[in-house]
């Protein structure tokens, strides 16, 4: 059994007792952002948390879908939170105007997979090597045995394939095993495709069997995942 990152364990351990949290990420926020975002905050409130979820900007409209609840809202002034949690923002900076609003705190975590991150967090959860925030996410929430929802597999594999050009290079081989239990609570990965990327970069998917059939090679080679 794979190891669980010190991180990651410091994280959880830090946030016991913590009721009061907001998910914060980086303006104009792309896929990995939101369903990282939104991922988190459903986690979070499966556990009777009290959670918001603030960024600057809406989400773009292809990417409403992941929000059927209306999560996602703009920075409220006059807030107190025993814990922040930033996601896929390289800097304090790039929060924009939610920096403002979340001075009031006892903890800021920081969860990125950003080289250049800036490690402004009180602490900080860097992995590089990781191909998206999502991926990141999921781990968090397995690491803490926390149920996975059919909304938030939606908005992880969301966030995965954002950042991995829709798993259409084999270098995204880990991703996707990573997200494969997001195929699996149900996505319909069809509709997907059609909301959130443009163009569309699969033919099919096929999670039991795991491979990908790119439809951006002329020769609709197949690309295998797990052996």
């Amino acid at each position: 059994m794979k190891e669980t990152p010190k991180s990651i364990l410091k994280i959880l351990e830090a946030i016991k007792g913590m009721q009061q949290f907001c998910v914060v990420g980086h303006i104009r926020p792309d896929g990995d952002c939101i369903g990282s975002q939104l991922a988190l905050t459903l986690a979070l409130q499966s556990q009777g948390l009290d959670v918001c979820c603030w960024n600057q900007d809406p989400a773009p409209a292809k990417l409403q879908f992941m929000d059927a609840e209306g999560l996602l809202k703009a920075p409220e002034p006059d807030r107190t939170f025993d814990c922040i949690i930033a996601v896929d923002a390289a800097s304090y900076e790039r929060l924009g105007t939610v920096a403002d609003h979340i001075q009031s705190r006892k903890l800021l975590i920081n969860i990125d997979h950003h080289p250049s991150n800036t490690r402004y967090g009180d602490i900080n959860w860097i992995a590089s090597h990781s191909a998206s925030s999502g991926e990141m996410i999921y781990q968090l929430i397995q690491a803490a045995r926390w149920p996975l929802s059919r909304p938030m597999a939606d908005c992880l594999f969301t966030a995965i394939s954002t950042d991995t050009g829709s798993f259409n290079t084999l270098r995204q081989v880990k991703a996707f095993r990573n997200c494969r239990p997001t195929c699996e609570k149900g996505l319909i990965l069809p509709a997907f495709v059609m909301k959130s990327t443009n163009p569309i970069p699969f033919h099919a998917c096929d999670c039991s069997s795991v491979s990908i059939i790119n439809s951006n090679s002329p020769k609709k080679t197949r690309s295998p995942i797990c052996g």
